[in-house]
């Protein structure tokens, strides 16, 4: 959870510019005389498409925001990756630091605070896998080692990203008497016990629309004049007047031949997360391999390059507007307005900006999904000493 509250706007700005656009800016032509060495290729205005480009050229072009030279910049593919870091910064958050206790996922993250919490954090792993169906990914918070046999295959916190309703939909949490299992196929085998009398062993998939449960099946048992009675139903409810009455059952052969074909989940260790920095800033250098470019300014010394240090995606750059500060001078609110993307950049490639830089607050923001699909933004300010660009990550 970000300690300052802000608000993005998307911003519906669009147009195409080509490379021969961008040479003729500058008044000469494509096929002129300029250093062939430094000629590479590159996508210029973010659409997917290579551009060819000349390092001599393009830090003299000059792009003014009236010229509105920017792909149109939507918010929906990066949308599901910055709520779920919400959630991913306030698990970290419990092993790090003393937060409160949310409801949902305390039965099975409190033991795990509670004992053995270093140990424990270690274990602790996050994965993103579509359990639906829908296109978008689910939120696994679970364990990269358990002691069970299950080892790596029980979603412990389950959350969805509801992009008709734009929300988070809590699904389902595992905790010691009551475990989930995931299946080859997606769907869920759930095992749950009271003692040896009250057991129940559910087998279900999850609604493409609202990620409901809606059972295979579903068997549960209770005691009956000093016998175990097992009933079975699809509703995944343990009422045995909506249910029928099995009259021979082997619980535990049924769960081994369900559990057959349980598949591990590749979980990151959430020790890992945002402990990478994917992204460096700098003033604008000539030895940048390829870059895609933004509102450049004529002097060179004012563009901004930022580097990826590994792959990321869905780079936005931001304008932040609307700052209110507090009594004591800090920031407390502002509104993030997206004005630039790229796809993506590879490791090693760059984006120049020409950014303005205030006096005193921030003006931009940047933001990347990274390598692990994690929703990382950095607020972009210029040291006052050396005017070095400086990063800082919000949380």
């Amino acid at each position: 959870m970000e300690n300052l509250k802000h608000t993005i706007k998307t911003a519906a700005v669009s147009s195409v510019i080509t490379a021969s656009a961008v040479l003729s800016v500058c008044g000469i032509a494509l096929g002129s005389s300029a250093d062939a060495q430094n000629v590479f290729n590159t996508d210029v205005n973010g659409d997917g498409k290579t551009d060819v480009m000349d390092l001599n050229i393009i830090k003299n072009v000059v792009l003014s925001n009236e010229n509105k030279y920017m792909p149109e910049v939507d918010m929906q593919d990066v949308s599901c990756a910055f709520y779920y870091t919400g959630i991913l910064t306030y698990y970290f958050q419990q092993f790090n630091e003393p937060v409160i206790m949310e409801e949902f996922g305390s039965n099975w993250l409190v033991p795990r605070i509670e004992n053995n919490k270093k140990e424990n954090y270690m274990k602790t792993g996050y994965a993103f896998r579509d359990l639906n169906g829908d296109g978008t990914p689910e939120l696994i918070i679970g364990e990269i080692e358990d002691t069970n046999d299950n080892t790596g295959s029980i979603p412990g916190v389950v959350y969805s990203y509801s992009k008709e309703k734009n929300e988070i939909i809590e699904v389902f949490e595992s905790w010691d008497r009551n475990r989930n299992i995931l299946l080859s196929d997606n769907s869920i085998v759930n095992i749950g016990s009271n003692g040896v009398s009250s057991s129940v062993l559910g087998h279900f998939v999850l609604e493409p629309e609202t990620c409901s449960k809606k059972y295979k099946s579903f068997v549960f048992s209770e005691l009956k004049d000093d016998k175990v009675v097992y009933y079975t139903n699809t509703t995944g409810e343990c009422n045995p007047e909506k249910s029928e009455t099995i009259e021979s059952y082997d619980f535990e052969k049924a769960a081994d031949e369900l559990l057959a074909s349980k598949v591990k989940i590749e979980f990151k260790p959430l020790s890992e997360y945002k402990q990478s920095k994917p992204l460096n800033a700098a003033a604008f250098s000539d030895d940048i391999k390829a870059a895609a470019s933004f509102r450049l300014f004529e002097d060179s010394g004012r563009n901004t390059v930022f580097t990826a240090t590994e792959d990321i995606s869905s780079v936005v750059l931001y304008d932040i507007r609307d700052i209110k500060l507090s009594d004591e001078g800090s920031i407390m609110e502002y509104i993030s307005v997206p004005v630039y993307k790229v796809p993506e950049l590879k490791a090693g490639e760059s984006l120049v900006a020409g950014l303005e830089y205030g006096d005193v607050l921030p003006c931009n923001r940047i933001g990347f999904v990274d390598k692990n699909g994690v929703m990382r933004e950095f607020v972009i300010t210029q040291s006052g000493q050396d005017g070095s660009v400086i990063l800082t990550e919000a949380r």
